[in-house]
C-alpha cells in the first residue's frame, strides 16, 4: 500500500514585512499549492491568497477524470478572481501571482505553474526542476538555445512573463509522471532557491530526514543565505509500502 509524507512551512524572510506567499495543503483530494504574490507588487498577499483558495476551491469541486484540463481551468478562475478583486479595490490594481501545484492520485503525480515558484523532484538523490520559469531567462533559452548564464545576463534582470492578474492571460504548464519509491517532490517561491541554491537543496533532501525536519531545514538555510523574500516550502514524499 502506498503512502505520502507531506509538510509545508512559510516564513516572511528577513528583510520584507509582509509575507505575499500562500499555500495548502489538501491530502484528502491530493493537492498542495504554493502561490507567490510577485515582487512586492500591491496587494500580492491578496492575489497569492485568491490563487490558492481560488484553485483549491475549483479542483475540490469538479470531477478530474482527466485530471490536467481541470488545473488549465482552475489557473483561469484564479486569473479572473484576482483580476475582479483588483478591478473591485483601485488600491490593489496591478496585483499579480505565481502558482505552483502537485495533484497525486496512487502512483501518479501532476505539476502545474504559471511564473517562477518552482517543482522539483528529488530521485536517486539528484535534484531536478520539473515546472518551468515564465521568466525572460527562460524565454531566451528555450528560444534561443543559450546557455543559462547568457540568457540572465542578456534579461538583465526583467522579471515574469506569465503571472496570474498578468497582462496576459495565464497558461499554466503542466507535467505528468508515476512516482517512484522514495520520491520527493518539493515545491518552492524563489525565495528559497534564489538564495540558498539547489546544490544545499539537494543536500538537505539527501538526509532522507522526515519531510516535516527537511522543510524547516530548507527554511533556515534560506535563511542562513540572507532571507531577502519571503519563503515558502511544501515537500512531499511518496513511499510504495508502509
Amino acid at each position: 500500500m502506498s503512502r505520502v509524507e507531506i509538510a509545508g512551512v512559510t516564513h516572511t524572510g528577513n528583510v520584507r514585512k509582509v509575507n505575499e506567499d500562500a499555500f495548502a495543503i489538501h491530502e484528502d483530494i491530493g493537492l498542495a499549492i504554493i502561490a507567490d504574490g510577485v515582487g512586492g507588487a500591491a496587494c500580492g498577499e491578496l492575489a497569492s491568497a485568491i490563487t490558492v483558495d481560488t484553485v483549491a476551491a475549483y479542483l475540490r469541486n469538479t470531477a478530474d477524470t482527466d485530471p490536467e484540463r481541470p488545473v488549465r481551468d482552475a489557473v483561469t478562475a484564479a486569473d479572473r478572481a484576482v483580476r475582479r478583486a483588483a478591478f473591485e479595490r483601485p488600491d490593489c490594481t496591478g496585483m499579480k501571482s505565481t502558482i505552483v501545484l502537485v495533484r497525486w492520485r496512487g502512483p501518479r503525480f501532476w505539476i502545474g505553474n504559471v511564473g517562477d515558484s518552482r517543482a522539483y523532484r528529488f530521485r536517486y538523490g539528484v535534484l531536478t526542476q520539473i515546472s518551468y520559469d515564465h521568466t525572460v531567462s527562460s524565454e531566451l533559452e528555450e528560444a534561443h538555445g543559450w546557455s543559462p548564464e547568457l540568457a540572465r545576463a542578456v534579461a538583465m534582470g526583467k522579471g515574469l512573463t506569465m503571472a496570474i492578474g498578468g497582462s496576459k492571460p495565464p497558461l499554466a504548464r503542466l507535467y505528468n509522471e508515476i512516482f517512484e519509491d522514495g520520491d520527493v517532490i518539493l515545491l518552492c517561491s524563489d525565495g528559497l532557491y534564489g538564495p540558498a541554491g539547489e546544490e544545499t537543496m539537494s543536500r538537505i533532501l539527501t538526509s532522507g530526514g522526515a519531510v516535516d525536519v527537511m522543510t524547516e531545514q530548507l527554511l533556515q538555510a534560506g535563511l542562513l543565505a540572507g532571507g531577502p523574500d519571503n519563503i515558502t516550502i511544501v515537500a512531499l514524499r511518496y513511499s510504495e509500502s508502509d
